[in-house]
């Protein structure tokens, strides 16, 4: 939304001072000191977190939902501006309003999800919102290849 009344460059700034707010902060924590651990070799140390995480059956439905929402996340973050003003020649004002429409649209369902999981069980309302992303970004995918825009748009 400030997008909207201020340039990305002063925006850019205010989130480089954020940033580096959160790393002193960050950095002015103690942990406690690890428990030594029996030594592995680099191929079962690189490994061994995505090797427990399928062997467990309910992290693996976790993995495919976790896709799903970083499919359309993706989707938002990297084409968003090439739709916005490649293909519909749109200006930086209307780039902010959209990027704030799917923010505000993430903060509603934010605020929304917990009074539906307490009528809904939870596997229902995650595998319908992964159905619903993924139907959105096919019929995204038809539409545009129905409009004769083809990928070449998709990948400027």
């Amino acid at each position: 939304l400030l997008l909207a009344v201020m340039s990305y460059n002063s925006l850019f700034l205010g989130t480089v001072l954020g940033f580096a707010a959160s790393a002193l902060l960050v950095a002015s924590i103690v942990l406690p000191s690890p428990r030594p651990s029996e030594p592995r070799g680099v191929y079962d140390r690189t490994t061994r977190g995505i090797r427990i995480y399928l062997a467990t059956p309910r992290l693996r439905g976790l993995l495919a939902l976790n896709l799903a929402a970083a499919a359309a996340g993706a989707m938002v973050l990297v084409n968003t501006v090439v739709l916005v003003r490649g293909s519909l020649g749109l200006s930086e004002s209307a780039l902010a309003w959209t990027m704030f429409a799917f923010g505000a649209g993430s903060m509603i369902a934010a605020l929304v999800l917990p009074r539906v999981l307490d009528a809904l069980p939870d596997r229902p309302v995650m595998f319908g919102g992964a159905a619903l992303m993924v139907a959105t970004l096919v019929g995204l995918a038809l539409t545009v290849l129905g409009a004769g825009l083809g990928w070449s748009i998709l990948l400027t």
